[in-house]
């Protein structure tokens, strides 16, 4: 899925070029007043997500599955943001993200019964899929090709979590056995606070339909707090008194990302 989407961007991003190119020589000769006031820009990026820890999570998944293992896996983030210029130096839209996070763990356990040696072989697949749907007010001071900004938003995340087990273990009456220990689909709040660079690929910004390269860095703060051990609880004896609360899992992320952005009206002179 992650090879198809690159994919899908490298070549709409060609197909854009040749369209600004062909664009630029028809318009060359056209004076800039017959140009609208530029009031959106449309922008695409893709680059590398960093998980911010689920402590007390994992505090628990070390003391009674893994001791070994401490963060989630993340894949790269892609994203799309739509921004609308109502002043010149501050702009409002939406950001959307797609981030996923995982963990495969295998683990042994050996354990003793009624004086005799018994071993437990356990599973874990975590997938975690998040959409950040996020309303933003950004504040882009400066007016030149290379220009920086920065901004904060508020919105929700669509989150899907699945925590599988697959338990092997050679006592027939062993309370662990094989489940699907949480499945649940919901959307929480989310918050995000970003800055960037715009390289403008024309010394006169906002004049073409393809506008800038982007490098842009954020973290992203999602309040998903889940009660993801109390499924567990009938397969421990005595199951922890903690195992009732809720827990923070996965709840942000730090992005630094590389994307483009396309003018869909263009500024002119007055």
């Amino acid at each position: 899925m992650q090879h198809f989407y690159y994919k899908f961007i490298i070549r709409l991003v060609l197909i854009l070029s040749a369209y600004n190119m062909l664009r630029t020589e028809d318009t060359a000769n056209v004076p800039l007043n017959k140009y609208k006031h530029f009031t959106s820009i449309a922008c695409i990026y893709t680059g590398f997500g960093f998980a911010t820890n689920s402590l007390r999570f994992f505090e628990n998944y070390n003391s009674f599955f893994n001791k070994y293992i401490g963060q989630f896996k993340v894949t790269p983030v892609l994203g799309l943001a739509l921004k609308f210029n109502f002043h010149t130096d501050y702009r409002l839209g939406i950001i959307v993200d797609y981030i996923g996070a995982g963990l495969n763990d295998y683990y042994i356990e050996n354990f003793i019964k009624y004086e005799r040696n018994y071993s437990r072989g356990v599973g874990e697949k975590f997938n975690i899929t998040s959409i950040p749907i996020i309303f933003i007010a950004e504040i882009n001071p400066i007016h030149q090709q290379f220009q920086g900004y920065f901004g904060i938003g508020a919105g929700i995340v669509y989150s899907s979590i699945e925590w599988n087990e697959n338990i092997s273990s050679d006592w027939s009456d062993d309370l662990r056995v094989s489940s699907e220990v949480i499945k649940e689909k919901k959307i929480y709040p989310a918050f995000k606070i970003y800055t960037g660079v715009e390289l403008g690929f024309d010394k006169h910004p906002g004049s073409n339909f393809l506008g800038s390269l982007i490098i842009e860095t954020g973290y992203t703060l999602m309040l998903r707090y889940i009660e993801i051990y109390s499924n567990l609880s009938k397969q421990f004896s005595p199951a922890p008194e903690s195992w009732s609360n809720s827990f923070a899992v996965f709840p942000g992320y730090i992005n630094l990302s590389i994307g483009l952005s396309f003018n869909f009206q263009r500024r002119g002179t007055k």
